[in-house]
């Protein structure tokens, strides 16, 4: 490699970043993208309106404003996983930083005067200089790279010890100041098996009851709304303008006619949404189980409750601020196909990656190849 390419490929590498950045900071001011970049923000109500011109024009404010935020704001804003995801690309930092002044104090010098002959004779832009194919076999300053593994490694484990020390307090704080949270006491139980006899709810009653009959309490089971769900929001939205209407008085001089008069037919039709949302309430093969202590939540959850792995599959019950409710209407099984499905998307992705990568590399070291496989020495020749 030549000074040249490696110019070539750090600029490449920076125009990426900025295209991403500045897609990023475009993106992230779309209408469309609000719920994904500002969810805390709209539940809060402290959205601000964005012009047309500003919405796709790029803005590098907010890259300042994430390099000021304090490690208290982020975890008052997204909590303590943020946290954890920025305290893990400090380290990345720090590590990289030992390694780099490692590398350049230790290594390049070693491998740049491993040979006193060799290394004259490369072109001024050659990179090969500083690279360990530069020390010739059996020098006595291979100890040199030993020692700046050890370095690199030692750091590494203390940096890790560290940060694991840090995350463990934050999270033993978190744990002591919070108050007690009811998902704290349940658990998620998936793959509930089906009965024709009973129902989802009379199955997990029966399940748990009989299994954890001293520390079992409740359990509620999850339906398949969709729709209906809508149709309920909406429903609450109306009724809020409603209640709102009641209060105030009508043009003709009439008080809580509810537009003119509707008073009665609003009352009718959500007597009728209520029961039609009832009666439209299918159970899924998920329940949310609670338990009288926190320790027997955990223990329901850690244990194994049958051989068949499709079946009674418990996990601790996350908060319902993070759950996507649509996820838990999925049928245990089905998304073993799609773990199995994105994990084989991956696979088929690195190898078609790699293969590629690895012909453009073996064309700009022919020698090497042929070397290493006599047998491409009348291929590569022609």
């Amino acid at each position: 490699m030549d000074i040249n390419g490696l110019l070539t490929s750090t600029g490449i590498n920076i125009g990426l970043c900025v295209g991403l950045f500045s897609l990023y900071s475009v993106l992230r001011k779309q209408p469309s993208n609000v719920n994904v970049y500002f969810g805390r923000r709209l539940a809060s109500r402290r959205l601000r309106h964005v012009d047309i011109l500003e919405r796709f024009v790029p803005s590098p404010t907010w890259v300042k404003k994430a390099w000021e935020t304090t490690q208290d704001d982020i975890l008052t804003i997204g909590g303590l996983d943020a946290v954890a995801f920025s305290r893990m690309l400090v380290f990345s930092i720090r590590m990289f930083s030992v390694a780099t002044v490692i590398c350049f104090v230790l290594v390049l010098p070693v491998n740049y005067h491993g040979r006193e002959r060799l290394y004259k004779n490369l072109p001024l832009e050659s990179l090969q200089a500083f690279t360990i194919e530069n020390v010739k076999q059996g020098s006595t300053w291979l100890w040199a790279h030993c020692l700046a593994l050890y370095i690199i490694t030692i750091t590494a484990c203390i940096l890790l010890y560290i940060e694991y020390r840090h995350i463990t307090d934050l999270r033993l704080i978190h744990i002591i100041g919070s108050p007690p949270n009811p998902s704290q006491f349940a658990i998620l139980v998936r793959g509930i098996p089906w009965s024709q006899e009973s129902s989802y709810c009379e199955t997990v009653k029966k399940f748990f009851s009989y299994y954890y009959e001293s520390t079992y309490l409740s359990h509620q089971m999850v339906y398949k709304s969709g729709v209906v769900q809508k149709l309920k929001d909406n429903a609450k939205h109306m009724c809020k303008m409603i209640s709102r209407s009641m209060t105030r008085t009508c043009g003709h001089g009439f008080s809580h006619c509810c537009f003119c008069g509707g008073f009665k037919n609003s009352i009718d039709f959500a007597i009728r949404y209520n029961d039609m949302q009832k009666d439209s309430r299918k159970e899924s093969g998920t329940a949310f189980v609670y338990f009288k202590t926190r320790y027997a939540a955990y223990v329901a959850a850690q244990s194994l409750q049958t051989s068949h792995p499709m079946s009674w599959v418990t996990d601790l019950a996350p908060d319902p601020s993070d759950v996507y409710w649509s996820n838990l209407c999925i049928p245990y099984r089905q998304i073993w196909l799609r773990k199995i499905s994105t994990f084989g998307a991956a696979i088929t992705f690195m190898i078609v990656f790699i293969i590629p990568v690895t012909f453009a590399q073996g064309l700009t070291q022919l020698d090497k190849l042929e070397r290493m496989f006599p047998f491409l020495t009348r291929v590569l020749s022609q």
